[in-house]
């Protein structure tokens, strides 16, 4: 993830075997790319002038958005039945 890249994390083709490459909030990531033509560059769209995010909450969307693409529906949230719990004790 960069914040320099044109291509947008939302929307992108996330391969089913991939990996989320986030560098130091400060410094950045600590190769160079271009020594590695097939590691692509994606960008988290932001409002406003500054394009800053913390690098937790980059790798949070980026989850995010590789689970929507190739996650599957676990189904309706079943809770237990309160009535039926019952307490042992006095």
């Amino acid at each position: 993830l960069e914040p320099e890249a044109t291509q947008l994390l939302p929307g992108a083709e996330l391969p089913q075997d991939c990996a989320l490459v986030l560098g130091n909030e400060g410094l950045g990531q600590s190769f160079n790319r271009a020594d590695f033509p097939d590691v692509g560059a994606l960008r988290i769209p932001q409002f406003g002038r500054a394009q800053s995010l913390n690098v937790s909450i980059a790798a949070t969307l980026g989850m995010y958005e590789y689970c929507r693409h190739w996650g599957q529906d676990p189904g309706p949230l079943i809770l237990p039945d309160r009535n039926r719990v019952k307490y042992l004790g006095a």
